[in-house]
């Protein structure tokens, strides 16, 4: 009989975070960081088409087929991420630092002889491609919303699930009072589940309503982790007129969120939401690339890549836990004696919830174009292009999700363009600068739809609503063996954060600053 028990669990626990993503895991995934060595970064990474760098295996490889020798480098970062959030005039400055290796790779360049297939060259290089280190806060009183009950509040959406439940047949309440598994219940969203269970929630005729008083909120998300992208190259250089390359890309993921989301209703009484999440899982992908001269006395070029979708295999991971003080029925004031702390993994044993999904990122498409001008200044500009609205979300061995395929109408087009100079005082030395623009990946009207079966529990979320800004600057010496680069980039973009979703919340106003230094040492033989 045990062994039924347990196999029942294991089901029902399978059915589980169904729709426990949302389109802002697939825009968290998708979008990458300008990363890379020093001189690509200092150049604002618009070497696609001028090549000879070990970076460009990641936008156009055919830059590795530019490559007439050896090259090995390494590049070490120094990050300053700062956020500073606006609620209605409460302003909160959040920051963090972090040192790390950035990127390192090499390139073997093989002569192969005078006419034709005159260079194969064979390359790999580290990216760390993305960080997520970041903190949000916000605080302050919630403003009022006259056409739902004068108040708004987390609650409020925890009452509208658990209604999209009750259409569905499910009343929470009746589980709760028949003392029946909730949390795993495939059909039981949790949101809702903790905001019955911490009576924050209430069940009367006409459905389930939030806790009435207007709350003062802190809210607080920390995130962190990375992308790590390994690039696998094989590139070709036909008569010093045509260029050639593929790149296979492997990449590793590993994302932590922990929220904090606190109401104050004032007279002793609380509610807090403390969510873990975890997303862990790797991808791969393939990058096309070919550069040619028009000309063959001039050394202007055209370069083209195509990469395709990064094909992820990903788990979430979700652990949450709620503490609520909330007055007796009788009017008393509340007290501690009235406070409940409870987690709904303790239904699992009190492990996390594991989910496995698979996400598609967009086709990716790159125009760059290079030239020379003698041997003192370098001009490069790129252009890309991303279709956020086409990434795709797959259950676990295939099959699209398809409520949350069908939402990606909220997300947009993303057109980058990448412009950057490179100018040598004399051979050795070098001054390099550049700019990156790239639009909006949201639309306005984008919110976190948090399905009435799913497993989340952390509803805020962010809107880059507003093009990114990216400013670089760099200087590098070239010795006849080694050569060093320095990098500095900044990047600045506005977007906007809900704690949750409501239309009538006013906007928390982000301003996104990133401030990063890179050094690069190398060495070409």
């Amino acid at each position: 009989m045990k062994r039924i028990n347990l196999l029942i669990l294991f089901l029902s626990v399978g059915l589980l975070g169904v729709q426990a993503q949302t389109i802002y895991d697939g825009e968290l995934l998708t979008q990458k960081d300008l990363s890379g060595s020093a001189r690509f970064v200092g150049m604002g990474g618009a070497l696609g088409a001028l090549g000879a760098d070990i970076s460009t295996m990641g936008t156009n490889p055919a830059g590795i087929g530019l490559y007439r020798s050896y090259d090995f480098n390494t590049t070490f970062g120094y990050t300053f991420n700062e956020v500073k959030s606006n609620y209605m005039g409460n302003k909160i400055t959040s920051d963090h630092n972090k040192f790390g290796l950035k990127s390192a790779g090499f390139v073997i360049s093989n002569y192969m002889g005078d006419y034709g297939l005159k260079y194969l060259n064979f390359g790999f290089n580290y990216t760390r491609t993305k960080d997520f280190y970041r903190k949000t806060e916000m605080a302050g009183l919630l403003n009022v919303n006259p056409n739902n009950n004068g108040i708004i509040s987390i609650s409020n959406q925890m009452a509208a699930q658990a209604d999209a439940m009750l259409d569905d047949g499910i009343d929470i309440a009746d589980l709760f009072a028949d003392d029946k598994a909730v949390y795993t219940n495939g059909r039981v969203g949790w949101l809702g589940a903790m905001g019955y269970d911490g009576k924050l929630i209430q069940r009367d005729d006409m459905g389930y309503t939030g806790y009435l008083p207007t709350p003062d909120v802190n809210s607080r998300v920390f995130e962190r982790g990375g992308i790590d992208q390994y690039d696998f190259n094989i590139s070709g250089n036909i008569s010093d007129r045509f260029f050639f390359g593929l790149t296979i890309g492997a990449y590793d993921i590993n994302y932590r969120s922990y929220s904090y989301y606190d109401e104050d209703y004032g007279n002793n009484e609380y509610g807090l939401i403390h969510t873990d999440r975890e997303i862990d899982g790797s991808g791969y992908d393939f990058k096309l690339g070919v550069i040619f001269r028009p000309v063959e006395s001039s050394p202007f070029r055209i370069g083209l890549a195509v990469h395709s979708p990064i094909f992820y295999h990903l788990t979430n991971y979700t652990a949450a836990l709620m503490e609520t003080q909330i007055a007796p029925e009788d009017g008393m004031e509340a007290t501690k004696d009235d406070r409940l702390i409870f987690s709904p993994n303790d239904e699992l044993g009190g492990f996390e919830h594991a989910f496995d999904f698979e996400i598609n990122t967009p086709w990716k498409f790159n125009l760059s174009l290079g030239h020379n001008v003698a041997d003192y200044l370098a001009l490069g500009a790129e252009y890309e292009y991303q279709d956020y609205s086409s990434i795709k979300f797959k259950y676990d061995g295939g099959g699209n999700i398809r409520y949350i395929n069908s939402t990606s109408d909220m997300l947009k087009g993303v057109h980058t363009l990448r412009l950057g100079a490179e100018f040598r005082v004399v051979p050795e030395f070098a001054f390099r600068m550049g700019y990156n623009i790239q639009t909006a990946t949201f639309k306005k009207e984008a919110f976190k739809d948090i399905m009435p079966g799913s497993t989340m529990t952390d509803a805020h979320y962010v809107n880059n609503s507003d093009v990114r800004n990216t400013f670089t600057f760099g200087l590098g010496y070239m010795g006849k063996t080694f050569y060093s680069d320095l990098a500095f980039k900044f990047d600045w973009h506005k977007s906007e954060f809900r704690p949750f979703d409501d239309p009538a919340l006013e906007l928390t106003k982000l301003t996104n600053n990133r401030s990063q230094v890179l050094f690069t040492l190398g060495m070409r033989l």
